[in-house]
């Protein structure tokens, strides 16, 4: 028989997360945050599993709620999505249970194209608008 080393479930975590899933992975440690996502782009979220969740809410227009599965293993609820138009949208993923709210889980997703973004950022280093010195005119 052979013997193997117990990993933590943070180490599951990680491990499915490079190793099994395409696109940007959220935890609840981007609970109210706002995140960039670009078009067309896979991202899911995973909450710890303490219980039953509620089907996710979000503007359809701008991202799309694929499924839901649970990562035994890592003992993690994966919740998975597509950015499949230009926008923002929230998304809520809360506790099944009225007695549970406490552990509703929200958070924004911010869709851009690819090319929009990428042409932003260059713009950006190329006026470096940080100053060194006064604004005023000599």
């Amino acid at each position: 028989m052979m013997c193997f080393p117990k990993a933590s479930s943070m180490s599951w975590a990680l491990l499915a997360f490079l190793g099994g899933c395409a696109g940007v992975a959220f935890t609840e440690a981007d609970l109210g945050q706002t995140k960039p996502i670009h078009l067309g782009s896979s991202f899911s979220i995973t909450l710890p599993h303490y219980g039953k969740w509620k089907n996710p809410r979000l503007n359809a227009n701008v991202a799309r709620f694929l499924g839901y599965r649970v990562d035994e293993s890592a003992e993690r609820d994966v919740f998975t999505f597509r950015a499949e138009g230009e926008g923002e949208t929230d998304i809520l993923i809360a506790a099944d249970s009225q007695r549970e709210k406490d552990r509703n889980f929200t958070m924004r997703v911010r869709v851009v194209d690819e090319a929009d973004a990428m042409e932003a950022d260059e713009w950006n280093d190329r006026w470096n608008w940080t100053r060194s010195g006064p604004r005023d005119r000599e």
